[in-house]
């Protein structure tokens, strides 16, 4: 009898688009030139265990530029295939340090205009998604089987060089990833919910997540499984729990009521029945929807709407509606 492999579970890391500037003068972002590819990227890294990911995007442009800076709001989600990996990039803005010409990580660091990137810059693809009118949908970022080869080996030798360098890499954490849907009615006064299994009446589609596909694809086919409708999902919001390295992502989709069949119910979230954290959830997606940027909520409840620095988003949104 055989028996199948365990998924892996998902590693989860940051991009960080850095962005300085005003409208006036013009707006830059900050790259590196990575020690490991030689090519122009923006910074990143991977999530250690027991830190926020606000923490670590902080982290990473701190080590890896210099640079002092805060998030503004995350911007969207990347699955990359082949990687078991997904990242999360934010937009942030520069508010100290000093401008390192070299790291431990990086070969230069400089700023450059939005509009001027050098060619070949790493990762400029997910920054269009900072200047989109909508929000960007979650993508896949598929690498092809050679690419994917080449970049092992190029990541196998920094690995090495690392190790005798005194600085060996850490494994990867494992995280505990959740996703959930709030999946609105089109008319938008009901919310699809299922029957929950300990005290609360009803409960979010939801599922933990692994690292073998993404997981947004993992909960629609989770809601048609159970519901019988397959949602097209957008990122809205995130739940940590750093301390215990609990990470859930929750997304938002638009169904027609008479889509539902299986063990879905559409209920009035205004009477109630939902456990705290669910309710929280429906609470602020019918607030915001999909006009506002992605929010985040902490296990001690305090709600950080993105952490959002007026003037700093306003210069951002003023260049998208120029784009």
């Amino acid at each position: 009898m055989k028996h199948r492999s365990r998924p892996q579970p998902l590693r989860i890391g940051v991009h960080c688009a850095v962005i300085d500037g005003n409208n006036n003068v013009g707006l830059r972002i900050l790259l590196s030139r990575r020690g490991d590819l030689n090519v122009w990227s923006i910074p990143g890294g991977r999530l250690d265990s027991g830190e926020t990911l606000q923490d670590c995007a902080v982290r990473e442009v701190r080590e890896e530029t210099g640079i002092r800076a805060v998030t503004l709001y995350p911007v969207n989600l990347y699955y990359m295939q082949g990687w078991r990996r997904m990242n999360i990039l934010y937009a942030m803005r520069p508010i100290g340090g000093a401008l390192r010409s070299k790291t431990t990580e990086a070969h230069d660091n400089r700023y450059f205009p939005v509009d001027e990137l050098p060619e070949g810059t790493f990762f400029a693809d997910r920054l269009h998604d900072i200047w989109e009118t909508e929000r960007p949908y979650p993508r896949i970022i598929e690498t092809p089987n050679h690419e994917l080869r080449r970049l092992r080996r190029k990541f196998a030798m920094r690995w090495i060089y690392n190790l005798v360098s005194g600085r060996p890499e850490p494994r990867y954490p494992v995280f505990r990833v959740y996703a959930s849907a709030v999946i609105r009615s089109e008319q938008g006064a009901r919310v699809l919910a299922l029957p929950a299994a300990r005290k609360f009446k009803y409960a979010l589609p939801r599922l933990p997540c692994h690292g073998e596909a993404p997981i947004w694809e993992q909960l629609a086919e989770m809601v048609y499984s159970a519901c019988g409708t397959l949602p097209r999902l957008q990122w809205v919001g995130l739940w940590q729990a750093a301390h215990a390295d609990a990470i859930e992502f929750i997304f938002t989709a638009s169904a027609p009521e008479s889509e539902t069949i299986r063990a879905g119910m559409w209920v009035a979230p205004r009477f109630g029945g939902f456990g705290d954290r669910d309710h929280r959830f429906v609470e602020k997606v019918i607030a915001h929807g999909v006009d506002h940027p992605v929010w985040t909520i902490f296990h001690d409840d305090s709600v950080r709407d993105g952490t959002v620095i007026p003037a700093a988003k306003k210069q951002i949104l003023s260049h998208r509606s120029r784009k």
